[in-house]
Order: C-alpha cells, then sequence, then structure tokens
C-alpha cells in the first residue's frame, strides 16, 4: 500500500504541476485500421498502480511524457492487445544524459508478448473525427466524435461513438462511481494534504487531471 501511495502522489505531482498541465503529453496509441491513433485513456495505468516497481517513475517521467512510456495497442479477436511499450531509459550521449525510449515488452511481462489486458476493465477513447449528416431534431449535440471501446478484464464488450456533449456525460458517470471507490478517498486525501485546502477543491483537481484512473471503472 505505502508503495502504491507514493507512486499515486508522484504521479498527482506530475499532474497539478504547471509544467505537466502547459506542456502535451505523448499519448498511447492504438492500431486502428492500419493506422495508429492516439488514445486519450491509458490503459496500463492500474497494472503500473498495482506493480509500482515494474516502471520506475522517478526514473523515466519528464514534463512531455509524465508517465514515462509510450504503449501500443491493438484490438484482435475481441481483445485489447499491448503490442509494444516504450519506456524512458537514461542513456548517456555526447557526454550528457538523455531519455531515450526502449522497449521493455519483455521485461515488463517475460514470456508474454504480446499481452492481452486481462488487469483492464473500463473505457478506451481516441478522437474519430468530426460529425456530419443530419442532426436528429430536438437532441444536444456536440462537434468532435470519439471512438469509445468498453471492455471488461481486457475483452471488448462495445463499440460506441460518442459526440463532445456524449463523452462529457460519460466522464461524469464515471466520475461519479470513481468517488464512491476508497481509491477516490486515497487521491482525494493526498491532494488535500499537498496541493488543496479542502475536499471540494481537490475534487475539482482529480475531476480534471484523474481520468486515468476514473475511466478504469466499470
Amino acid at each position: 500500500m505505502l508503495h502504491y501511495l507514493s507512486r499515486v502522489l508522484a504521479l498527482v505531482a506530475m499532474l497539478v504541476s504547471p509544467v505537466a498541465l502547459a506542456t502535451m503529453q505523448q499519448p498511447d496509441l492504438l492500431l486502428v485500421d492500419g493506422q495508429q491513433k492516439a488514445l486519450l485513456t491509458s490503459p496500463l495505468q492500474p497494472f503500473i498502480a498495482a506493480n509500482p516497481n515494474v516502471v520506475p517513475l522517478a526514473e523515466t517521467v519528464s514534463s512531455g511524457n509524465r508517465r514515462g512510456y509510450i504503449a501500443h495497442w491493438k484490438i484482435s479477436a475481441g481483445e485489447l492487445v499491448l503490442t509494444s511499450l516504450m519506456v524512458n531509459k537514461w542513456r548517456v550521449k555526447g557526454g550528457r544524459e538523455e531519455l531515450e525510449p526502449e522497449e521493455s515488452l519483455r521485461q515488463v511481462f517475460p514470456g508474454r508478448a504480446p499481452v492481452v489486458a486481462r488487469w483492464y476493465s473500463g473505457v478506451v477513447i481516441l478522437r474519430h473525427g468530426g460529425r456530419s449528416g443530419p442532426i436528429p431534431e430536438g437532441r444536444r449535440v456536440g462537434t468532435l466524435l470519439y471512438r469509445v471501446y468498453t471492455l471488461r478484464k481486457g475483452r471488448l464488450i462495445e463499440t460506441q461513438d460518442l459526440d463532445t456533449l456524449e463523452l462529457s456525460d460519460l466522464y461524469e458517470r464515471k466520475f461519479s462511481t470513481y468517488k464512491l471507490t476508497p481509491m477516490f478517498e486515497q487521491h482525494r486525501d493526498i491532494v488535500m494534504k499537498d496541493w488543496a485546502g479542502t475536499a471540494q477543491e481537490a475534487e475539482q483537481i482529480l475531476h480534471r487531471d484523474a481520468k486515468e484512473y476514473y475511466l478504469a471503472t466499470e
């Protein structure tokens, strides 16, 4: 539990730091129709939270990649499959240290490559273009479309295309579920202690910045 909370603390520190918030983050990638698409979610995070020494956070994060890795995914035979895991590692170049990505899938999952994401139940989201065609009368409609994959223990349950407003509704439902969990209480207490003075302020921070946790809920 101590290792887990230490990792959460470090992650929340990156989440709420001005540098991290101001810097575009390198996303995970999902292979769709032969193209790598940027994900808005991080399906590997629940595994790392439960196995905090797998990817040493302090050695791998940067302002542009607070997770310290880029995971490559595909959906095959109705399952979410991790096909590559590029982890930032320190390397000496020209007399100075630099972070470089290194393929680490077999080190993290020895003998299991590729890897089905059995640890993950929740949603995986990517942008899917803009809405076209007639708008149903009386329906509120956002502009952007998102492809949302719902998974249970790594198996695909449902695929939906949601617009901006529908996605916002999904976030609210997931956050409400997250608020009922012990994990939310732990995260809120950490944020209250170090960055926010009240429970309401802590909740606002988590709502904005902890999507990788509350989207991993059923």
